[in-house]
This record gives structure tokens, C-alpha cells and sequence, in this order.
């Protein structure tokens, strides 16, 4: 009899301590793939301004400044932006731990990719232990280790783990549940180291990146729904953050950081009327995604009216049987449900600035896992077996599709998505390896060799800092349409015409374009100067330009110039077709 009491603290200690541990090295399996993907996107232009071959210098602090009045020339005549771009486009993001860790990577892990997202799972890992112990504060034992795995698991970590450039999502999320943790301190104990770390750890969030602002909610509604407390404490917590919050947003206009002229990216404040316009689409899009644990794909393509009726689908879907889980709980643990499930909402506004992905989903996850994990508690493992009918079935029938999305659908999508990346970043280095070959090395006496892109789809746009980085092919990089097909026509010694299927565009346009915003049309007669061509609209619809004139200012014959096109297959040498002759490019 006397083992007996010594037991049950021996099961509670390895369920705190070594259930995470298991957890994280679970994750290391889900996430395996995603751990090996190589670079992918801005890493490469990353790489590229910390070692000096970016067109314009940058500071370890200010690796995500893309684009900007003063370098958008530059930019262009390397390809980093074509010739459509919008002529106000500016991407620059106050990101300046984030950088700066990226910087100390290059730095002290001389190159290696592996070593690089080791170091992202170690933020995840952060995010992971943080949450479990949050969640172990406010809820139940069994319901905070469902939520653990719930959060842990889900596909919005993916992207940051296998892409270096948006690790940002991480640290921010890290430091953003570490100042969570401490308010929930301040308003139970009112002490001054308490707000202090609060402070620091809401400071560093908002260092490492704009995707901090989204834990703003959690701290507000925290205060409002904490009613119990002191008003001093309520009103220390919500300056904790506030105060850091002022404080960022101040330095993020006096350095002119955000994004203008492009659709992929609306800024609140700077694009006010068209982030409203795009707002309804966004939430019901992240909101699906959210509770549901899809993949970033499945809506894509559909209307705006759908999106919103699949989220109000989900909200009637959970409605009721989140209403009975809070019903049935009194004090504090109700609270403190709510106070996520608010925060967990508020958590989307300011993720709605960029295109609807999982990968924005973070803060957004750390309120909604342990709804779920409530939910699923509640229904598996209740204190009395409910009446099998009515509202008490839908609740049971609710909560188990809630649990194979977030418990078998979740993993399996993170991995598959992954494995995805791993892929796609495997088949870039390898197109970037047979283009290499194509591509004249420079011989230190005459200008750098000229590549044209004839049609582009994703990775042309990455592909000259790759070249440089890998094989020293630097290069003067145009890309001249990016659809999946384009009939290119040859007009005279000097001219193309590039013509699009009837009703399409040779370029990407409406919702979520990164390079023009939809609001920016052209018109048949507009001309864009460039140093090498001039590029005329001879033809325009609705979806954008179907027809454009690309004059070179030397013969396209002349051996001058390296043509290329991308494909399904990747990137490959094209020839020009003849004086009146056309070449078809099928995707």
C-alpha cells in the first residue's frame, strides 16, 4: 500500500517531462522531408546580398528589403523583377533578428542547408515546449496533451521549417507564446520581473518579424476576459505588449518598410481600401484551413463566395459543440478557453496583409489546438456517458472529424507537404545545373552575358543568383511572359510578339500577384521602356495583356543572347523561330 501513493507522481513527471521529448522527436519524423529541402525561393537572395552579389547592398539587419524606390532599377535589369512589375511595387519587411540569424548562419554553418533547418527545428521545437506548457496552465492534462499534438503537428509549421527565409514565422511565434506565459503570470501575481520579461519577450517577437502583431489580440482579449484580476495587472499586461507594439509600428513607417503595387501583398496602411476589399476572401480562406488542416491547395482557384461558404460551413459545424464544452465548464478554464478562441480569430486580421497559406496560421493554431483538444476530451473521454441523440451525438460525431483532421489528416498533410518541398527545391538545383551549361561564363573583359526568359513560371525568377552562387554564371536575366502557354511570333530581325490563349494574359493576373496588384491594368498602347527592349501592349482584356511587342535593341541572331523557356520539365534552351514564323510554348 505504500508503493501506491508514489506511483501516480512518477506517471504525472513522464507525462510533463519525457511526453513532450517523444513529441518533438514525432515532429522530427512528420517534418523529416521538409528538414532536407534545399534553398528555395528568397533564400537564394539571401545568399546573394550576404555575399555581395546582390544588385544593391544590404545590412544583416535588412535581408528582407526586396524591393524599394531606390533599387527597383537595378532589380529589374537582373531579373529580380519584369518588366509588368508595378512601377510603385515595394516589399521591405522589419525583420531584424530573423536577419540577423539567417546572417550568423551563413556565417558560422559555412553553407550547410541541413545544419540551417536544424536550426529552424529548434525554433519549432521552442514553439512546441512553449505551447505544452501554456496549455498545461489552462487546461486539463488530457486535454492539454491532445492540444500539444494537435498544434505541434499541423501543416502551418511546414513552410517555415523548409524554407530559411520564412523561419521569421517561428521565432516571432516562440517569443509570442514565452510573453504570453509571463502575462498570464503578471495577472496572477502582479509582479514587475513578470511584466519586464513580458516586455522582452514581446519585443523580440515583433524583432523577428510583423507576424508578432498577431498575438496582439490574444494579449487584449487576455485582459478583457481576465476580469478576476487586479485593473493595475490587466493594464501592466496590455502595456507589455502595447508598449513594444507602438513602438514597431513607429519604426516600421519612420524605415518605410511594407509592401505597395503589388496584389500578393496589401498593406493596411498603406493600400487601406484594397486590404478591405481582399479582407472576407482571406478570412474565410484561413479560417477553413485552420480548423479543417488543409493544404494550402484545395481552394485554390475558387470564387470568393465559395471560400466564405465553406468558413461558414465550419463555423455551423463547431458552433454548437464548442457552446457545450464552455457550458460545461465554470471559473477559469472556461475563461481562458474563450479569451483563445477570441484571440485565435483576431490572431488572422493582421496575416490577412498577404495571400491566404497555412503558413501564416501559427498564432492563429496556438488558440484554436486547444479548442479542439477540449472538444475531443470532452467527447472521448467524458465524466458521463452523454444520451446518444440529438445535440450530445452531433457533439460526439463533430469532435471525432475534428480528430482524424488534426490527428491523422494533419501529420499526413505536413508530411506530404514536406516532402513537397523537398522536391521542388531538389528539381530547382538540378534545372539550375543543366542551365548552367547554357549559360557563357564571364570572362572578365566585356559585359556580363545577356539571358532572356522567352516564358517563365516560377523558379526564373531565383535562377540568376542560383547560377552565380553555384556555377559563377552572372548574367543580365529578362523574363518576358510567365503563363502556362504563349505563342511566340517573330516579326522582324529585332521583334517578338508573345500572344496568349483568347481570353488570358502572357503574365499572371488578378488576386494575390506579387508583382502588379490587380487594380493597375494595362491598356492596349501602353509601353515599358527597359535598357535592352521596349515592351508594347498591342492587345488587352480583361484577364490583362493577350498580345505584347518586345523590340531588342540588337538582333535577336547576333549570339549575344541566351534564350531560355520554363516548363513542366524545368528550364531548357529554346531556338527562335524565323522572320513570320511562330513557336508554340505549351506549359
Amino acid at each position: 500500500m505504500t508503493d501506491v501513493p508514489d506511483r501516480e507522481p512518477k506517471r504525472v513527471r513522464w507525462e510533463r517531462f519525457f511526453a513532450p521529448v517523444a513529441l518533438v522527436l514525432l515532429g522530427v519524423v512528420v517534418f523529416w522531408p521538409a528538414l532536407r529541402s534545399r534553398f528555395y525561393l528568397d533564400d537564394h537572395f539571401h545568399a546573394a546580398m550576404l555575399a555581395g552579389r546582390w544588385p544593391t547592398p544590404r545590412s544583416v539587419f535588412d535581408l528582407y528589403h526586396f524591393v524599394s524606390d531606390g533599387d527597383r532599377a537595378a532589380l529589374a535589369s537582373r531579373g529580380v523583377i519584369p518588366w509588368w512589375s508595378s512601377p510603385t511595387l515595394s516589399v521591405r519587411f522589419l525583420r531584424p533578428l530573423s536577419s540577423l540569424l539567417l546572417a550568423i548562419d551563413y556565417r558560422l554553418l559555412h553553407g550547410s542547408v541541413f545544419a540551417m533547418h536544424l536550426h529552424s527545428l529548434a525554433w519549432w521545437a521552442a514553439c512546441v515546449l512553449g505551447a505544452h506548457r501554456l496549455y498545461a496552465r489552462v487546461l486539463g492534462m488530457r486535454a492539454a496533451s491532445i492540444a500539444t499534438v494537435i498544434f505541434a503537428l499541423a501543416p502551418c509549421h511546414v513552410v517555415p521549417l523548409a524554407w530559411l527565409a520564412n523561419r521569421e514565422a517561428l521565432v516571432s511565434l516562440a517569443f509570442g507564446i514565452g510573453a504570453i506565459t509571463c502575462m498570464l503570470h503578471v495577472l496572477e501575481t502582479g509582479r514587475m520581473r513578470d511584466v519586464a520579461l513580458a516586455a522582452l519577450a514581446s519585443s523580440l517577437a515583433l524583432l523577428g518579424g510583423e507576424y508578432g502583431l498577431s498575438l496582439l489580440g490574444y494579449v487584449a482579449v487576455m485582459a478583457f476576459f481576465r476580469s478576476e484580476a487586479p485593473l493595475r495587472r490587466r493594464l501592466l499586461v496590455c502595456a507589455s505588449f502595447g508598449g513594444p507594439t507602438a513602438i514597431y509600428l513607429l519604426a516600421r513607417v519612420a524605415l518605410r518598410c511594407g509592401a505597395h503595387g503589388g496584389g500578393f501583398y496589401l498593406d493596411p496602411l498603406s493600400s487601406p481600401v484594397a486590404f478591405l476589399r481582399e479582407a472576407p476572401r482571406r478570412f474565410a480562406t484561413l479560417l477553413s484551413e485552420l480548423w479543417l488542416s488543409l493544404d494550402g491547395r484545395l481552394l485554390e482557384g475558387t470564387s470568393a463566395a465559395f471560400r466564405v461558404a465553406v468558413a461558414a460551413g465550419v463555423v455551423v459545424l463547431v458552433a454548437d459543440p464548442l457552446r457545450r464544452s464552455l457550458t460545461h465548464r465554470e471559473g477559469r478554464e472556461r475563461t481562458d478557453l474563450l479569451w483563445m478562441l477570441a484571440g485565435s480569430l483576431l490572431s488572422l486580421v493582421p496575416v490577412l496583409a498577404v495571400a491566404p497559406h497555412p503558413r501564416v496560421l501559427g498564432a492563429a493554431m496556438l488558440g484554436t489546438a486547444p479548442l479542439v483538444g477540449t472538444l475531443l476530451a470532452d467527447a472521448w473521454w467524458p465524466p458521463a456517458l452523454p444520451a446518444r441523440r440529438g445535440r450530445a451525438e452531433w457533439a460526439v460525431l463533430v469532435a471525432t472529424g475534428l480528430g482524424f483532421a488534426h490527428l491523422v489528416h494533419a501529420p499526413v498533410t505536413s508530411w506530404l507537404i514536406a516532402r513537397q518541398f523537398r522536391n521542388v527545391t531538389a528539381f530547382f538545383e538540378a534545372t539550375a545545373e543543366r542551365v548552367a551549361t547554357s549559360v557563357p561564363p564571364n570572362d572578365g573583359e566585356r559585359a556580363s552575358p545577356k539571358v532572356v526568359i522567352v516564358r517563365g513560371l516560377g523558379a526564373a525568377f531565383y535562377l540568376p543568383f542560383a547560377l552565380d552562387e553555384q556555377f559563377g554564371r552572372k548574367a543580365s536575366w529578362s523574363v518576358l511572359a510567365q503563363g502556362d502557354h504563349v505563342l511566340v511570333m517573330r516579326h522582324d530581325a529585332r521583334t517578338l510578339d508573345l500572344v496568349a490563349p483568347a481570353g488570358g494574359s502572357i503574365f499572371p493576373a488578378g488576386l494575390d500577384q506579387i508583382f502588379r496588384s490587380d487594380d493597375e491594368h494595362f491598356h492596349s498602347g501602353d509601353s515599358v521602356a527597359t535598357p535592352d527592349m521596349k515592351v508594347t501592349v498591342l492587345e488587352a482584356n480583361a484577364a490583362g495583356p493577350r498580345r505584347v511587342r518586345f523590340e531588342f535593341d540588337h538582333d535577336l541572331d547576333d549570339g549575344s543572347t541566351t534564350w531560355l523557356s520554363e516548363g513542366t520539365f524545368g528550364v531548357s534552351p529554346v531556338t527562335l523561330p524565323k522572320v513570320g514564323f511562330g513557336l508554340p510554348l505549351p506549359r
